[in-house]
């Protein structure tokens, strides 16, 4: 059995946030896509941090419209999602809308464009 597992199973952690990052904000760390648990700075968290999980599907504030289940949704650096793509791919539509609005999306992980090693 292997002794250098350090987080089994775990899809919660503590990461550094934006300052005023609140619980249930979008939130993007280097390329870890995720959703915040708790305000920055609460719990057990470290000023500067928050409990971010990484797996899931969410109800977000999406702009722009959406045409189809599995439509991209970007990130920006603000940390406003939208159907435009601009900015960093967070997550997966799993609805429509026409505009803007409050859509379900599910969080995607990947590997930037630079280090996608294709056939």
């Amino acid at each position: 059995m292997s002794v250098n597992d350090v987080f089994k199973h775990s899809q919660n952690r503590s990461l550094p946030v934006e300052t005023g990052t609140k619980s249930g904000d979008p939130v993007r760390v280097g390329i870890i896509n995720g959703v915040a648990q708790v305000n920055e700075g609460d719990g057990q968290n470290a000023t500067g941090y928050a409990s971010i999980k990484s797996h899931g599907a969410w109800k977000v504030p999406v702009t722009g419209a959406v045409a189809a289940i599995g439509d991209p949704i970007y990130i920006s650096d603000a940390g406003v999602l939208s159907a435009d793509a601009t900015g960093d791919l967070w997550g997966a539509a799993l609805g429509t809308q026409a505009g803007d609005g409050v859509l379900v999306v599910e969080i995607v992980q990947h590997a930037p464009a630079a280090v996608d090693a294709g056939p």
